[in-house]
């Protein structure tokens, strides 16, 4: 995501090149998918590249929930 809130289309592009389903979960995805699809992608990615998926995502589809699903990652919770 830019400075200013936009979008980085260049992270996108990269995102979808390493086939991040969290890219694909759209708008109406539930806090448990989100953290189901993250804790999946643990089995082939890491920690960082999942919190800039989910960051980027996140930004894109507006997703806002009480707490951020990416705190079961910090707390081991997969």
């Amino acid at each position: 995501m830019c400075h200013n809130g936009a979008i980085n289309v260049l992270a996108w592009e990269y995102f979808a090149t390493i086939d991040s389903p969290l890219l694909g979960l759209g708008r109406d995805a539930t806090e448990q998918r989100i953290e189901s699809q993250l804790c999946a992608d643990l089995d082939h990615s890491t920690v960082p590249i999942e919190r800039s998926a989910y960051t980027l995502a996140s930004a894109y589809y507006g997703w806002k929930f009480g707490a951020s699903p990416m705190s079961m990652l910090v707390d081991d919770a997969c």
